[in-house]
């Protein structure tokens, strides 16, 4: 059996989220995407990822009524960060041990090129089991 390495499961292209946009554009984008995390991006590098659980937090703690709130005062900290030819394995064992945000970025050469969830874990498991899927 071949090694799977990231680039064999990561999402890509990434959607991602500028560090001074608002969350309202990260909610619609998540919605029209259909993704729950979003990386920022503060001068073309990763600074943190908004998540749906972030802005449920901040609905449910009444910070979403604040008009203009930007992803830079939301943002998770930054997820853990892979490179494309690292091991499935290794995303893997990162997702079951964090505490934060359930990404994995990857990174190749300094620029993000792609995501992993257990989404792509799932998404793994079920072409194994069934190939025709």
């Amino acid at each position: 059996m071949r090694r799977v390495t990231i680039k064999d499961i990561m999402t890509h292209p990434v959607h991602v989220l500028m560090a001074d946009e608002t969350l309202e554009l990260a909610e619609a984008m998540m919605r029209v995407e259909s993704v729950r995390h979003l990386p920022v991006l503060d001068a073309n590098r990763v600074v943190g990822v908004v998540t749906s659980s972030d802005l449920l937090r901040a609905s449910l703690e009444g910070v979403w009524q604040r008009e203009g709130l930007l992803a830079r005062e939301l943002m998770s900290d930054l997820p853990p960060i892979v490179g494309p030819s690292d091991a499935a394995v290794e995303a893997a064992v990162l997702l079951r041990n964090q505490a934060g945000p359930g990404c994995v970025l990857v990174v190749d050469s300094g620029k993000l090129v792609g995501i992993v969830t257990p989404t792509n874990f799932l998404d793994l498991a079920i072409r194994s089991l069934d190939p025709g899927v």
